[in-house]
């Protein structure tokens, strides 16, 4: 990750405008941020050490409900961690209906 963040401001410190295999800026993690899954499904007193990001949860949802075709045009949800360790969909809980 130091050498890809490192070639990023290289690229902006040499003046280089030419596209690079990603848009501009998107030169890698900043500071980490808690990733909470409130669940039914959620496994119980867990916790996932895998590296997450925003992008993580648009590939669970490509991975579910697109048959993990990703959108493309460069977007990191390729490249993101997988949320799906902090789930167990086999426990046999049900989702929480809101019917009266």
């Amino acid at each position: 990750m130091i050498q890809y963040l490192t070639h990023c401001l290289d690229k902006k410190a040499s003046g280089n405008t030419q596209p690079m295999e990603v848009y501009q800026d998107r030169c890698g993690y900043d500071p980490r941020l808690i990733l909470l899954a409130i669940s039914p499904f959620s496994k119980a007193n867990h916790i996932d050490h895998r590296i997450t990001d925003q992008t993580s949860i648009l590939r669970f949802i490509e991975d579910n409900w697109l048959g993990g075709q990703r959108i493309g045009d460069h977007s990191l949800d390729a490249k993101a961690g997988s949320v799906a360790g902090m789930f167990d969909f086999n426990s046999g809980r049900k989702p929480v209906s809101n019917s009266s």
